[in-house]
């Protein structure tokens, strides 16, 4: 059911996580974003970042920095959706997270 979901809702395939413990950065946007992978007293551990892949009509607007893997998966078909394969939160720099919602937000609510 979940598979379904992620699928023909979502529009992603998943693929495994990264389990490269050194890929902290993500491209998109024309940003670097980074995001923990280890323990620190600032924020929680992104251990698992998933990789989703584009399904049928979808596109990646992200990718993890180094092994180019898609970290996210947006749909713009007869409706929009977008599924990001690590915690939003976890995104270190606050202006970033502010401009990665900004841009999700304007993406979801364009008019088709």
């Amino acid at each position: 059911a979940a598979q379904a979901l992620l699928q023909n809702v979502m529009h992603a395939n998943y693929d495994g996580f990264i389990s490269d413990w050194d890929e902290q950065g993500i491209n998109g946007l024309g940003l670097t974003l980074d995001i923990p992978r280890w323990i620190n007293p600032e924020h929680y551990a992104v251990t698992r970042p998933e990789v989703l892949n584009p399904h049928t009509g979808a596109f990646t607007p992200f990718v993890y920095e180094h092994s180019r893997s898609s970290a996210a998966v947006a749909y713009n078909g007869s409706y929009r959706s977008i599924i990001l394969g690590f915690p939003f939160e976890a995104i270190r720099s606050h202006s970033d997270r502010n401009l990665v919602m900004i841009s999700i937000l304007e993406f979801l609510t364009a008019k088709q």
